[in-house]
């Protein structure tokens, strides 16, 4: 199960860089949601900056600060 939630991440990732924002978004949710669900705080924080990084790409500033505060909360 643990190596279905990284693939998921990283399939987010492989969406995120040819541009596929929409899918990038839908694999990082899904993500986000996972370790969620399991107490993954780490893996969660992982998926939450992510968002942030496409929020960020496509202009979407204040939903990318959002994420990456949620994402920094956890890391600290």
């Amino acid at each position: 199960m643990a190596s279905e939630r990284t693939s998921v991440l990283g399939l987010g990732d492989v969406y995120r860089m040819r541009s596929e924002y929409s899918k990038a978004e839908e694999s990082y949710i899904q993500a986000r949601d996972t370790y969620s669900q399991i107490g993954g705080q780490l893996g969660f924080a992982h998926s939450v900056q992510a968002l942030g990084r496409v929020s960020s790409v496509l202009g979407q500033y204040p939903k990318a600060e959002k994420s990456y505060l949620e994402a920094q909360a956890v890391y600290r």
